[in-house]
């Protein structure tokens, strides 16, 4: 199992840098990513599931994420945690 971990420094969608990202993230090919300070709609591929942070307070744009776990594995269950807008916890 590859559990890889990045902070992306608010990335937003459809730019260069993005695009470069993605092509990393490919190249590693880990089965669970966790994506912090990201975008909901960066996605390592469609064979990961998401589990996400609730919205940020200070967002400007409503995608944006403390933290996404993408995994290839299909039963991936949030679980309560005491700061929903920081903290996404995953079983």
């Amino acid at each position: 199992m590859r559990i890889a971990t990045w902070n992306l420094q608010r990335a937003t969608v459809n730019t260069s840098r993005t695009r470069k990202i993605l092509d990393w993230i490919k190249e590693v090919q880990a089965d669970i990513w966790i994506l912090t300070e990201t975008d909901e709609r960066i996605s390592p591929g469609s064979d990961y599931l998401p589990i996400h942070t609730d919205r940020a307070e200070q967002t400007q744009r409503e995608t944006e994420k403390w933290v996404v776990i993408w995994s290839r594995f299909p039963h991936v269950e949030l679980l309560p945690s005491t700061d929903s807008s920081r903290t996404a916890i995953a079983l």
